[in-house]
């Protein structure tokens, strides 16, 4: 695996570093892991630009975290936090927006929290996209993607990782 692409913490990055405005989430995407990787930290994204060349940043796929306690209008759904945690052992990353599910990773040895949060919805909202969640239990890597087709192509031609469903859903940084 490849190694942890997150920097030292440089301080802890603020989710929400405008007061309320929408932040720019930024999508990496590794090419010989197949995975994608998000981050709102400029810190991080500096760093992953000058010392990883196995990542490249997908510009035109950026998404937008949304403001802590973000209400959609038509449906009333209000904005959840996506927490991040990287996995020692592999330098894999996992996602999540359950605070139970939050808990039970922090009781893991080999689990750190990034404190590197945005925000999205837990349920489908209007122009909203998908991120997909899987998991390979053997290595215990989770893979997230928002692109549809490799969703699809991972459910018909996977062996080795399980389909988790939807992580969250994001909004695209032109509709943010």
């Amino acid at each position: 695996p490849d190694p942890d692409p997150t920097p030292d913490p440089d301080p802890t990055p603020d989710p929400d570093p405008d007061g309320g405005e929408d932040t720019t989430v930024h999508c990496f995407f590794n090419a010989t892991e197949g995975s994608y990787f998000y981050t709102v930290d400029e810190n991080e994204v500096k760093h992953i630009e000058e010392n990883l060349d196995e990542y490249y940043e997908l510009k035109e796929e950026t998404l937008t975290s949304l403001a802590e306690d973000a209400v959609d209008p038509l449906t009333g759904a209000t904005s959840e936090e996506v927490y991040r945690f990287f996995n020692t052992d592999n330098g894999s990353h996992v996602y999540t927006t359950s605070e139970v599910e939050k808990e039970y990773i922090e009781t893991l040895d080999n689990y750190a929290s990034d404190d590197n949060m945005f925000y999205a919805y837990e349920t489908e909202v209007e122009d909203s996209v998908a991120v997909h969640r899987f998991w390979n239990p053997i290595e215990d890597v989770h893979v997230f993607t928002h692109s549809e087709a490799e969703a699809e192509q991972m459910r018909s031609e996977s062996d080795t990782f399980n389909d988790e469903g939807i992580a969250f859903y994001a909004m695209p940084e032109t509709m943010g």
